[in-house]
């Protein structure tokens, strides 16, 4: 078992057994809470500057929304922290871009989730041909990636930002501007998270980072920007402990909001 698959089934069985509670919702309710409580931290400026990771993210009013139903229920809200810190610990030790979420879904097990995500394996084969192709010229120069019409958890935006980052290293990740979407948020959510994480943790920049939330069906040239990254000088040694601490402690916000 490697190390991914190892934080991703420890993570999904602790998930299971908050579901298994039955006091705060379904696994599905579970798997989003787990979710939001990531992005709600990752969202919040002050708490980042805090840990001298940076505050390069702003979030559209309503994204980062308080897990209220937790309160009055501190043993589901422990059980959320210890999975959240779990997987705070699995950005630290994995490599880089790693697709924890797509993993944790698969090992999660519900099907009532309805999530069926490009597996890491198709997503780096997928990635392997298109990276070649597109890295011909000035290797500095910028260059857009973007996954329009459903990123999902972010599978192969992720697939791309590692063979990037394995064969350029961090000049190579500073040179993409990426832009992801989704119709469903909560997915949006995932892959904002699981692109911000690695860049935030590994003290890294990529040149942009946008994500929107809609039906490009609809909207083919989507406006509304939920998600926006823009590196700014990072201060100091990261208290990546701090951060962990802070990541257990992410379920609070319903007590405190």
């Amino acid at each position: 078992m490697n190390t991914i698959h190892r934080y991703a089934s420890s993570i999904a069985n602790k998930l299971n057994a908050l579901a298994a509670t039955r006091e705060v919702g379904p696994a599905p309710d579970v798997f989003n809470d787990f979710i939001q409580s990531v992005f709600n931290m990752i969202a919040d400026p002050q708490m980042m500057d805090s840990l001298k990771i940076g505050r390069g993210i702003s979030v559209k009013d309503g994204w980062r929304t308080p897990l209220r139903h937790y309160k009055g229920h501190p043993q589901s809200r422990e059980m959320l922290g210890a999975a959240v810190a779990e997987y705070g610990k699995a950005i630290i030790v994995c490599p880089p871009f790693s697709d924890i979420l797509g993993e944790i879904c698969t090992e999660f097990g519900d099907p009532a989730l309805g999530q069926f995500l490009s597996p890491s394996d198709v997503a780096d084969l997928l990635t392997s041909v298109q990276w070649a192709a597109q890295l011909r010229g000035d290797e500095s120069a910028p260059r857009s990636v973007s996954d329009e019409t459903g990123c999902g958890a972010g599978g192969l935006i992720l697939a791309w930002l590692r063979r990037t980052y394995e064969r350029k290293g961090v000049c190579g990740i500073a040179c993409l501007d990426v832009f992801v979407n989704d119709m469903d948020p909560w997915m949006m959510k995932a892959c904002c998270v699981q692109i911000a994480m690695p860049l935030l943790v590994k003290q890294m920049k990529l040149r942009s980072f946008r994500a929107s939330c809609c039906n490009v069906l609809l909207h083919p040239h989507p406006s509304q920007t939920a998600f926006v990254y823009e590196h700014e000088s990072f201060k100091g040694r990261p208290d990546i402990g701090g951060f962990v601490d802070r990541l257990r402690m992410a379920a609070a916000l319903a007590e405190s909001t």
